[in-house]
């Protein structure tokens, strides 16, 4: 998601959102709101996107993931929290790249192509592909 314009939005706001609550930037509530506005963002690319597989989503929110929780459980260390969250953009961006290159192979495809969404009308028939590995 991070290559995707709503998704670095996203990302950049919930990141955001979780350094001025770390620095004592903002009040709580103002933080949790950036915060949300990114997720907000998030789910808004997730949808453009259309359906992944879902291995594709896990490796590509991972890093988001994890570090967040770290970050919950560490947030009053301030320097151990900037730089968990100095870490999400760069270990996001290796993992959205790999998650790019997961979604290109047939078996981790959840859509299928538009020729095969197309019924079949009478007296034609469908020639199989070989490397087609959707499921039916």
């Amino acid at each position: 998601m991070l290559y995707r314009t709503f998704g670095a939005i996203g990302y950049v706001l919930v990141v955001a959102g979780m350094l001025t609550l770390a620095l004592d930037w903002t009040s709580f509530t103002l933080s949790c709101i950036i915060a949300i506005a990114g997720l907000v963002s998030l789910g808004i690319e997730e949808n453009r996107a259309g359906k992944r597989h879902w291995l594709v989503k896990y490796v590509d929110y991972a890093p988001l993931f994890l570090l967040g929780l770290i970050y919950i459980v560490v947030r009053e260390q301030q320097n151990l929290a900037v730089w968990l969250l100095s870490a999400i953009i760069p270990l996001s961006a290796i993992s959205g790249w790999y998650a790019n290159r997961l979604a290109r192979r047939p078996r981790f495809r959840s859509l299928r192509k538009i020729e095969d969404l197309i019924p079949e009308t009478p007296g034609t028939k469908k020639e199989h592909h070989p490397h087609q590995h959707y499921r039916q």
